[in-house]
């Protein structure tokens, strides 16, 4: 890696303060763009602002500080989303913002998908690189554990837990917008983070059979060891191996 690595992004909310608001947050409105300022880095982490850190060496991955939801008013449509996003059909909320995650799978060497998909459950396999999730919490007792974030995802066609398996690097997509003049990135405007019935704005979506489908997949009930909602996790992401 560079050693000389330096990255810019823009000062936002603190990743707790968006979390502890996150019932109540109104959908995100399109800010003018903040201008950027630049942090010097360690070669092997980067850290943004708001609960996303980059290891770059060793076991290269990114952590996302997010929180399980609970009392979803319909069945899941999205993995992850962010505070302003519709928490009502989501498993995690994060104060991470969209495209530092973006930028945070790039400086892991992936590049997203240039097939963007053309609408919300589009039948088109989501192009880009495969990215693994995994979700790391402690039980009641301290005790930490760590699995697949698809053990925690039940498909109501199949009648089954989701398969293991990796995600899609789709990348979101810019849309130009007249008011403001410019180009925004969807994923932060809609706080859509990780999809799962497809969504052409998420940064990451379902390649998997059932990802076209609206009101499929529902948090896994088989699943022991699932903690209550407003539990802090820490959400893992790794270029998938193989």
């Amino acid at each position: 890696m560079n050693k000389g690595l330096v990255i810019a992004f823009c000062i936002g909310l603190p990743a707790a303060a968006l979390l502890t608001h996150f019932v109540t947050a109104e959908p995100a409105q399109p800010q003018p763009e903040a201008k950027p300022i630049t942090v010097e880095q360690r070669k092997d982490v980067v850290r943004f602002d708001n609960g996303v850190t980059v290891f770059l060496e060793g076991d290269e991955r990114i952590e996302v500080e997010a929180q399980v939801l609970g009392g979803q008013t319909r069945l899941l449509e999205f993995l992850v989303v962010g505070a302003g996003g519709p928490v009502h059909e989501a498993l995690f909320v994060a104060g991470a913002r969209a495209r530092d995650l973006h930028q945070g799978l790039e400086l892991l060497g992936l590049r997203c998908g240039q097939k963007k998909l053309r609408f919300r459950g589009d039948d088109q396999t989501p192009d880009g690189p495969a990215v693994d999730i995994a979700v790391q919490w402690k039980d009641k007792d301290g005790k930490a554990e760590s699995c697949p974030v698809e053990d925690w995802l039940y498909d109501t066609i199949d009648d089954a837990k989701v398969a293991r398996g990796p995600w899609t690097f789709t990348g979101s997509l810019s849309e130009f917008r007249d008011d403001l003049g410019r180009e925004i990135y969807a994923a932060d405007t809609r706080d859509s983070i990780v999809g799962l019935w497809r969504d052409p704005s998420c940064v990451i979506d379902n390649p998997r059979e059932h990802g076209a489908i609206p009101d499929v997949y529902i948090p896994n009930p088989e699943a022991g060891l699932l903690p209550p909602p407003q539990t802090v996790v820490t959400l893992v992401f790794r270029a998938h191996k193989g």
